[in-house]
């Protein structure tokens, strides 16, 4: 006969149980969402292809990674805790013998670690055969780019983590990779706030924190500058020609500008996984 775990906050052995629950209740589904998102992607590359080969290039790579990251992830993450729309529904997910705590850990489980992992596999399963179809087409049918004579070089395949090829904000400081944690968290913690329409309402208030954001900087901050002089959040500088390196430079002190870039990398999503906690046991009441 098996005893029930006298730690009622965390249990390794209740912990796992209710991740194989889980996981056995809803394979299925991440498996054809999975295939799902493979087919869209070879969909998206064959098009690509077809219609300019030289769209394949890296920065293509890197929108087709983000855009699906971020739409599948955050969908995702919005559906873990559905259960809760619903009194019907929510009542045997609340009865489940296991604290808030595990079945938030669960989630990000899920949410975070498990699906990172296999959308980047499915999307390297699609990208990696697409970009050698790209180069044997470019090499039995040489192209040149648009309006010049300059042929086409063979393409790479888009690294994740190095980033190479990638916009400045995501080489420099893997901007949209961190930031699409932080935004699946608040899709997670929509998803337990809001009740019914949980991901179109959390949708509607990211676009609208952004816009506010963009405009206190627009509107705020930026006619503070002297003139000619640009906002760059944590820097200001002074540019003659945009190409050009900058002829005056206002920049926070190093190391407090490091801890800022850092706390919003990675202090953002552990504060909405805190908030989305304590959400969770309110429900329990």
């Amino acid at each position: 006969m098996r005893t029930t775990p006298a730690n009622q906050f965390f249990s390794f052995s209740r912990w796992s149980l209710l991740v194989g629950k889980h996981w056995v209740e809803h394979r299925r589904g991440y498996i054809l969402s999975l295939l799902a998102i493979a087919g869209l992607l070879a969909v998206f590359f064959t098009f690509i292809i077809l219609m300019q080969g030289y769209a394949t290039l890296v920065i293509a790579q890197f929108f087709a990674f983000f855009g699906g990251l971020y739409f599948a992830g955050c969908l995702f993450s919005s559906l873990l805790f559905a259960d809760l729309s619903t009194k019907k529904e929510a009542l045997p997910w609340l009865s489940l013998p296991a604290s808030q705590f595990e079945k938030l850990l669960c989630a990000l489980l899920f949410s975070v670690v498990f699906f990172f992992i296999a959308y980047t596999v499915v999307f390297y399963c699609v990208d990696i055969p697409m970009v050698h179809w790209a180069n044997n087409a470019l090499r039995h049918h040489p192209q040149n780019w648009p309006n010049t004579n300059q042929p086409i070089p063979f393409l790479s395949v888009y690294n994740v983590f190095t980033a190479v090829g990638a916009p400045i904000p995501e080489a420099n400081h893997h901007l949209f990779l961190y930031s699409y944690f932080t935004a699946q968290a608040v899709a997670l913690l929509g998803s337990v706030y809001y009740t019914r329409y949980a991901f179109i309402k959390t949708v509607i208030v990211g676009v609208l924190f952004l816009i506010a954001f963009v405009l206190f900087e627009n509107t705020v901050i930026t006619p503070m500058l002297p003139r000619n002089w640009n906002n760059d959040v944590f820097r200001w500088d002074q540019m003659k020609y945009i190409m050009e390196p900058p002829q005056n430079e206002v920049r926070l002190p190093a190391g407090v500008e490091q801890m800022l870039i850092t706390l919003i990398q990675f202090g953002l999503p552990p504060f909405f996984w805190f908030i989305t906690y304590h959400r969770l046991k309110e429900k329990q009441v």
